[in-house]
């Protein structure tokens, strides 16, 4: 593996903190709230700090609040150079905006983070780029272990599906710069939406690979998460 203190210089990492956060029920950002004193937002950035040449770690936030992090980010982190750019209406928007601000030229693999995954190490991602180098992409994931039930909309049992081949997919997820730049534009032109990157390359006809792992990589998504 990539030595973990080593700078990646053909990677960029763009991290989306462009989100509502309407499940979270809060006035203030669930990313702006404080887990041991430091923003959600913060540890993201701070994991990946370093790992990427100066200008190649962004983050996207919406235009509203872009001051709070703007502030939050130089009082936690000071000596790390951010490219902040805009959010759009869908998170679809705001990863292109985020990975549009990269030199195609300089970047040859990109990291796609939520910055409501705040425990994500370096070395996963490291473990991530690795794997894409080897196959072109990589999206960090964690095999179904419990059983699945389809159900109708009311709550009633329809099937239980095979959890064989069921995996739950989280970030980082890391790509070849210009394959995702295309394959955001194709979905754009379709009119196509996905929750996720893998999704938007999918739809490009490509197949991302699955990286297991079984590190805690938790999402924060509602308020009794936090504690």
């Amino acid at each position: 593996m990539t030595d973990p203190h080593k700078r990646v210089d053909d990677l960029g990492i763009v991290v989306v903190a462009a989100g509502c956060g309407t499940r979270f029920n809060g006035a203030v950002s669930k990313l702006l709230m404080p887990i041991d004193g430091v923003p959600v937002f913060v540890h993201a950035l701070r994991n990946f700090s370093g790992l990427c040449a100066p200008g190649n770690l962004v983050l996207v936030v919406r235009q509203a609040v872009a001051e709070d992090f703007r502030r939050l980010a130089d009082q936690h982190l000071p000596e790390t150079k951010i490219t902040f750019t805009n959010g759009g209406d869908t998170r679809m928007q705001s990863v292109f905006n985020g990975i549009s601000t990269l030199s195609k030229s300089a970047i040859e693999f990109v990291a796609v983070h939520d910055a409501a995954r705040p425990f994500a190490t370096r070395e996963l991602l490291l473990q991530a780029l690795q794997a894409a180098r080897e196959h072109g992409s990589a999206v960090v994931a964690k095999r179904i272990t419990d059983t699945v039930k389809r159900a109708s909309p009311d709550n009633l049992v329809l099937q239980t599906l095979d959890r064989s081949g069921l995996w739950t997919v989280e970030t980082p997820q890391i790509f070849r710069l210009d394959e995702l730049l295309d394959a955001y534009r194709k979905a754009r032109v379709d009119g196509f939406e996905a929750g996720d990157d893998a999704g938007i390359m999918e739809h490009s006809g490509l197949q991302p690979k699955l990286i297991e792992h079984r590190l805690d990589n938790r999402k924060i998504t509602f308020a009794e998460d936090l504690p």
